[in-house]
């Protein structure tokens, strides 16, 4: 019985020693099969601007640093690199690979941004749907590389 107490007071502890840190968001890394479509898109989507670029082929990757006032979005190309589609191709139908599935934003005006969107001609997984529970409404687009991005509105 004192071990489950001490246990529990340990995960109390730690749980709030983690909850009392100021973490805020830092960044997101994704690879991609080309770095230069890949900076051309997030640029053009999502506005962010390039921060710095290392190409590093003795090393085998390039990778490229975007960013906008919120956020730092990291590009890597890396030569030995595998899609998600190669790796699953001898499974069943909506396997999926354990990990990040996508990263979503609140946007204000979803409605314009869906049109925008549709009108260059983005791949949109499904369409606009609203939440059941709030009623805002939500989407799904792809990225060069099938990565999935999603739009909450506000």
């Amino acid at each position: 019985m004192k071990m489950k107490k001490l246990i529990f007071s340990l995960f109390v502890f730690v749980a709030c020693a983690v909850d009392a840190q100021d973490m805020k968001p830092y960044f997101s890394a994704i690879v991609v099969s080309n770095i230069d479509s890949s900076i051309s898109w997030y640029k053009k989507i999502l506005g962010l601007q390039l921060r710095n670029r290392t190409d590093a082929p003795e090393r085998g990757f390039i990778q490229a640093n975007l960013h906008n006032k919120e956020m730092l979005i990291e590009l890597i190309q890396v030569d030995s690199s595998l899609s998600g589609s190669k790796i699953l191709e001898n499974h069943p139908p909506r396997t999926r690979i354990r990990g990040f599935m996508k990263f979503g934003f609140y946007v204000k005006d979803i409605e314009s941004l869906y049109k925008q969107l549709k009108d260059q001609n983005i791949k949109f997984t499904g369409r606009m749907v609203a939440d059941p529970v709030n009623n805002k409404k939500t989407f799904l687009i792809n990225d060069p590389d099938d990565n999935l991005i999603q739009f909450f509105e506000q």
